[in-house]
């Protein structure tokens, strides 16, 4: 469930569907507005090692956990106004997002692409082709199982796991989503009457959100610039290096590799030099800061094998 999910935050910090994020330099006077997108998680704060750096002005998305909103599109044009709002068609738009988070800006740029928008997006390991594949490697598709692999994952970020794996048999046992996680709570202990209503609707948003991901085909082809800055530890072996993304983009994608995993590549400071040169917000000199340009992958073969 790493591959997913590592970090539960509270309820405050996920109230609000946009946020202005305190970014690191101050952004110039009419530079450009970038929108992060954050993992499934929908908090912002886990992606602050990237725009703390980044001199512009910062919006990130949040997913609520009172939406239940059970697809890509469907999250998509929840967040079509708040982000048309924000964005102008004389100038390109910025996306920069992660994992879980590209699959809704995928989705969002197409339905602006149909309103006359243009722009860059950024994915950090993220597209289509990669979730489904992390979804078979956490046997997404059996539902009894993947619920309690959720709920054990979560359980483990406040207990220990020898006190959960007394439970384990008699949480397979049970009916429903909804009783399971009743009796995660009381494994975990006493909590307020807020904490619990929040730790239960961000279990069944996860999960919601989780299954959005194997019911989803994308059918669009993308005008605006893609690029996919992604990790030299794979999670998931992929047959296409740009992870599959060349089949929805009339552009080249370009692929870059840095040093880390799913995780710590938030964390390397050459990907927040990458992004910087994506949005135009530095100029930089060629050099290894820039990640180890993989490949520009214009269209891949339709006979080509996928190994996810």
């Amino acid at each position: 469930m790493e591959m997913f999910m590592w970090y539960v935050g509270e309820a405050p910090s996920t109230a609000d569907p946009l946020v202005r994020v305190q970014a690191g330099p101050a952004a110039p006077q009419g530079g450009a507005t970038v929108v992060l997108f954050p993992g499934i998680e929908g908090i912002v704060q886990t992606l602050q090692p990237l725009y703390q750096n980044l001199q512009a002005e910062i919006l990130g998305l949040q997913y609520p956990y009172d939406e239940r909103a059970d697809s890509i599109p469907a999250l998509a044009a929840m967040y079509l106004p708040l982000i048309e709002e924000r964005i102008s068609k004389s100038q390109p738009f910025t996306f920069l997002c992660y994992s879980y988070g590209g699959l809704i800006a995928l989705e969002l740029v197409a339905l602006l692409e149909q309103k006359g928008y243009l722009g860059t997006l950024v994915m950090i390991d993220s597209s289509p082709d990669y979730l489904k594949g992390v979804a078979k490697t956490v046997e997404l598709e059996v539902d009894d199982k993947f619920q309690v692999t959720l709920l054990v994952h979560l359980m483990s970020m406040k207990v220990s796991y020898d006190l959960i794996a007394k439970h384990l048999e008699a949480l397979l046992k049970l009916n429903t989503f909804e009783e399971r996680i009743g009796m995660c709570q009381q494994i975990v202990g006493k909590t307020n009457e807020k904490s619990q209503k929040y730790h239960r609707e961000f279990a069944l948003s996860i999960y919601t959100r989780a299954k959005a991901i194997v019911k989803w085909e994308p059918d669009f082809q993308l005008k605006s610039q893609v690029a996919l800055l992604k990790p030299s530890l794979a999670n998931v072996e992929m047959a296409d290096e740009d992870y599959g993304l060349s089949q929805h983009c009339e552009k080249p994608v370009q692929v870059r590799v840095f040093e880390g995993n799913h995780a710590t590549i938030l964390e390397n400071a050459n990907v927040v030099d990458m992004v910087r040169e994506c949005f135009g917000l530095s100029s930089m000199e060629e050099g290894p800061g820039k990640g180890d340009l993989l490949i520009t992958v214009d269209k891949v073969p339709t006979n080509a094998a996928n190994k996810v």
